[in-house]
């Protein structure tokens, strides 16, 4: 099967619908990186390909899908089953670690359904002391921060999911922009033993109902 070219438009049946796992390739033309890690790709889409898909998202087309998985770098590999981003990779680093990459996808266990909650319920949340993670890019942070969360920006998330260990047993509210990049967030961390809860709307709806924000 051929390496699917991914669109705001094809996202949900080439992505969310498919059968199998699929590795997304964040790149662009002027990319130099991410012409050479093209036909590795290739390769591995020759060798995997009924196991796992290859689909390329062209950051200067689909800007919308690039700030949705908060893309700073590129080349920018994610590794998804369904809606769950279940890996991840910054960089060309070589054959060796997109087979890796490939493997941790394709193992990875399919997360159960993440449950999700209004602002409104947030608020009550954060009076009764639970945690909340904030996965937006730090350029965002300026404004609409919740007091008391702990920022990690979701292309961060894998790589520091240790600093969330403190709330292992706990429910832990995971809060974006406008809710779409927290769901990803709350769908890997079911995968890691977390309680996840996806907050509807993030701070576009927080703001908007006037709560309370931080600097």
């Amino acid at each position: 099967m051929a390496i699917i070219k991914i669109t705001t438009a094809n996202f949900q049946s080439e992505v969310l619908e498919s059968p199998v796992p699929v590795l997304l390739d964040f790149w662009a033309e002027w990319c130099g990186p991410c012409r050479s890690i093209a036909p590795a790709l290739e390769a591995l889409e020759a060798k995997r390909g009924a196991a796992l898909r290859v689909g390329k998202v062209n950051v200067d087309e689909e800007p919308a899908l690039a700030q949705a998985f908060g893309v700073q770098s590129i080349p920018l590999l994610v590794g998804m089953k369904g809606d769950a981003v279940v890996a991840h990779d910054i960089g060309w680093k070589g054959a060796a670690a997109l087979e890796a990459l490939a493997d941790r996808t394709i193992a990875a266990p399919r997360p159960a359904t993440v449950r999700e909650v209004s602002v409104i319920e947030l608020q009550a949340a954060l009076a009764a002391c639970n945690p909340v993670l904030d996965v937006r890019n730090p350029d965002e942070t300026a404004t609409g921060h919740v007091p008391g969360a702990v920022l990690i920006p979701l292309p961060q998330l894998q790589a520091r999911v240790g600093e969330l260990a403190a709330y292992a047993g706990k429910d832990l509210y995971i809060i974006c922009k406008s809710g779409g990049r927290s769901a990803q967030a709350a769908a890997f961390l079911a995968t890691q033993g977390h309680q996840p809860i996806n907050v509807a709307g993030g701070t576009l709806a927080w703001v908007a109902q006037g709560f309370p924000t931080a600097s």
